[in-house]
């Protein structure tokens, strides 16, 4: 279109739309990476490399019709056993205080699990499965609300694995579940927020912008490699995503060339609010991909990194 207005000498045009797609830039390739193939990158492994796979996933508390009680196996966690994947980040993973392993549908395939992995986490909403061993920190105070920046911010379990993928190779994730709008609370349930739905919306940005301000203070202080993960209940280029981005981490999804696909479907809506985030010299995304399966309002993220020896390790606890 720009052509055709100058062509057209509609140069005033032409430079207003100039102008538009200049300042549209950054948005358009954060969600459009026009410069990469739109096809995942299924690159060869080379010497020196270790490769791992991660998954990270809402599951909305396993099953939000009850279906849990029922005498069947769990879609979800049938889909995680099946994806072979070496580690799984899970953010809503208890429902109701109960525990994965405390649901009927998930007790019959404990056997399964225990196998497939033998490292677990198991309690809180944020639970990380894995094939390596780990240990895990908490960074923000468990479901208690307080103050940051002048708001009132509820946190949703931060978790803080350091997995040893090799006995000479380890990394960081760092597994999050930002504020959301909580749109099932309030609008599905027939409250309307005093009939202001832009003041809901308004203060949930606020909150999520104060929560991911504390959240990189935090990974300001941790070592690399690193890899930030989860439900950021944003969109990419919102604010709390560069907040959580910065300038030193890199977006799985755009390093491996693919266009933007909703990961959230709930309440008829299609946005793209989970991610993959990595920093790390010898940290690298060779593969992403969403599948769009599972009884969750959200759809798994699965990405394959490679770690080449000799990157900086993880140390002590909170030491960089």
């Amino acid at each position: 279109m720009g052509i055709v207005l100058f062509v057209a000498r509609q140069y005033r045009n032409g430079t207003s739309l100039l102008v538009a797609l200049i300042i549209t830039w950054p948005t358009l390739t954060a969600n459009y990476p026009f410069f990469k193939s739109h096809i995942s990158k299924k690159e060869a492994v080379v010497s020196g490399q270790t490769t791992f796979t991660l998954m990270t996933w809402n599951v909305a508390g396993w099953d939000e019709d009850g279906k849990v009680v029922r005498n069947r196996e769990n879609d979800n966690m049938r889909f995680i056993l099946n994806s072979q994947c070496d580690i799984v980040v899970l953010q809503e993973a208890s429902n109701h205080g109960w525990a994965y392993d405390n649901f009927p549908s998930t007790q019959m395939m404990t056997p399964e699990i225990k196998a497939k992995y033998p490292y677990r986490s198991q309690k809180g909403k944020i639970i990380l499965l894995s094939k390596f061993p780990f240990e895990s920190h908490t960074i923000l105070p468990p479901e208690l609300n307080f103050q940051y920046l002048g708001f009132i911010i509820k946190s949703y379990s931060e978790m803080v694995f350091d997995v040893h993928i090799t006995a000479q190779q380890s990394l960081r994730i760092v597994a999050c579940h930002l504020n959301s709008f909580k749109l099932h609370d309030d609008l599905v349930q027939g409250l309307d927020y005093n009939g202001k739905l832009l003041d809901k919306m308004g203060e949930s940005f606020s909150k999520r912008e104060a929560h991911a301000a504390l959240l990189r203070e935090k990974i300001d202080t941790m070592p690399s490699p690193l890899i930030l993960c989860g439900d950021f209940n944003d969109v990419p280029q919102s604010c709390a995503y560069r907040i959580l981005k910065s300038n030193d981490m890199t977006d799985a999804r755009i390093a491996c060339g693919r266009w933007r696909e909703p990961t959230f479907r709930g309440h008829h809506l299609n946005f793209e609010i989970d991610h993959i985030l990595y920093r790390g010299a010898g940290l690298r995304a060779m593969d992403y991909r969403v599948d769009k399966v599972g009884i969750s309002d959200h759809y798994p993220i699965i990405t394959k990194f490679t770690v080449v020896a000799g990157d900086e390790q993880i140390g002590s606890w909170g030491a960089r």
